[in-house]
């Protein structure tokens, strides 16, 4: 590694080696820190489901990178560069891609190193699901008479901070659902179902509100996400009280960046 004109380091070799969640636990807090939201492939390399990769230039780690070995596999899950060497993003990001042999990004457009990522390495992008966030308190009238908010009798498997609740028209439930504790704390993924015979009567909106309020009560952020064409979720999650920050999107990698196709340099 040599110096630059006004003394910054140029680097010779970037690499990207297999690596142990262990080791980049430290740079893991980085990336969730500079998100600041809730990450949906946060689960995926504690759980096993997406290989770890530590990003070096020369001998200085600068970034780590993950890949889904299951569900999506050969997607980039997660990617970040510290802040001081982002200029070397491209080079780290073929490195990752030869070595790793990633096809695809799955990445959120409400984080930075997903929309850099996602604009650097793919020529077109499909929005699969929408992210929500916490819009603020507000507060929701009951829709019909005799509606009851409660916690469900059975505590939620998922997670122990986890919640499920239901909504009782008098002595029957009519929409169910809770918050999920899976991904990065302290964000609540909050999801629902409404009885079909009850649908379109504003029971679905109202419960909604109640979980955000019962996560706040408990330390949580609500946060929510649904697919980018389900148009009924997206307004009883917007009745409720969240607020669209972004998208989920895949796409493939640009033949420049892959091993087989790539270009001289």
């Amino acid at each position: 590694m040599g110096r630059g004109a006004e003394g910054t380091p140029n680097y010779m070799h970037a690499k990207a080696s297999r690596t142990t969640l262990q080791e980049i636990l430290g740079l893991r807090d980085a990336y969730v820190a500079e998100a600041n939201c809730q990450l949906i492939s946060y689960s995926a390399l504690p759980r096993g489901i997406a290989d770890p990769y530590v990003l070096l230039l020369d001998d200085e780690v600068a970034g780590y990178a993950g890949i889904w070995n299951r569900y999506s596999p050969g997607h980039v899950s997660e990617f970040f560069v510290t802040l001081g060497l982002r200029r070397w993003c491209p080079e780290l990001f073929r490195a990752f891609v030869e070595d790793g042999g990633a096809t695809h990004v799955e990445l959120q457009t409400n984080t930075l190193m997903g929309r850099v990522i996602a604009a650097m390495a793919c020529r077109s992008l499909r929005a699969e699901k929408i992210v929500f966030q916490d819009g603020g308190a507000i507060a929701l009238t009951a829709p019909m008479p005799g509606v009851t908010f409660s916690e469900a009798p059975d505590p939620s498997p998922n997670h122990p901070d986890s919640r499920q609740y239901r909504l009782l028209v008098g002595s029957q439930a009519v929409v169910s659902g809770g918050y999920l504790c899976h991904y990065n704390p302290p964000y609540a993924d909050v999801y629902m179902e409404v009885e079909e015979s009850m649908r379109r009567k504003g029971l679905g909106r109202y419960f909604v509100n109640a979980v955000m309020e019962a996560a706040r009560s408990n330390g949580k952020i609500p946060a929510a996400r649904c697919n980018i064409d389900n148009l009924a979720s997206r307004a009883t999650l917007l009745g409720a009280g969240f607020r669209e920050v972004g998208h989920i999107v895949t796409g493939r990698i640009r033949p420049e960046f892959r091993r087989a196709e790539a270009v001289p340099r």
